[in-house]
């Protein structure tokens, strides 16, 4: 049997997940990000008058918190990165700013789709299996109508990073468009934003 605190830091890595993958959402579909104190370091509460904890700034590295929580509260640490890299990129990328999106993949685990606008463009991909894909799902861009030849154009032959890039997550750090496809294979509960 599984020791008490391994069996409690699995099912907080279990719900930690997909808060991420909820953030990335946020983030990446069209629409303002809007975020709640707490929401960026996964501020918990409890029932009512605990529904919302003080901001606790014990935690808080840096010049009034600005580095987000300290080492020693290294979960809020990781959503606190995770929120940063997607504010960054939403700053970085008119795409993510201003962009249409347009659905390249959706089944049941797995939701990809790209933000574009002028020359910009973002994938984002979403795999909300409980499995790691066991096989790679083939994205097929020369047979979506809803993508113009320049998008087309702009995208074949290039290799495209994911900008969030957790350190585990190696095998998933970049996809490369050639004959108008690319090969995708993500972690359970994970999500990317290749750019």
């Amino acid at each position: 049997p599984a020791h008490p605190a391994s069996d409690a830091e699995a099912d907080r890595e279990a719900a930690l997940r997909p808060y991420l993958m909820s953030l990335t959402l946020l983030f990446s579909l069209r629409g303002i990000p809007q975020l709640y104190y707490g929401d960026e370091i996964g501020l918990e509460g409890g029932a009512d008058p605990d529904n919302r904890r003080d901001m606790p700034w014990a935690w808080m590295a840096g010049e009034a918190g600005s580095e987000g929580p300290d080492e020693s509260h290294a979960e809020a640490r990781r959503i606190f990165r995770h929120v940063q890299a997607l504010i960054r990129l939403k700053g970085e990328h008119e795409a993510l700013q201003y962009g249409a999106s347009i659905t390249l993949y959706s089944d049941p685990g797995l939701f990809v789709f790209i933000r574009e606008f002028r020359s910009s463009a973002v994938i984002v991909a979403v795999h909300n299996g409980s499995e790691p894909m066991r096989e790679p799902a083939w994205i097929h861009l020369a047979e979506n109508h809803h993508l113009s030849r320049r998008l087309f154009d702009m995208l074949e032959g290039k290799t495209l990073r994911d900008a969030l890039g957790d350190g585990d997550q190696a095998d998933r750090a970049s996809i490369a468009v050639r004959d108008g496809r690319f090969e995708l294979r993500l972690l359970a509960k994970t999500s990317a934003v290749f750019v």
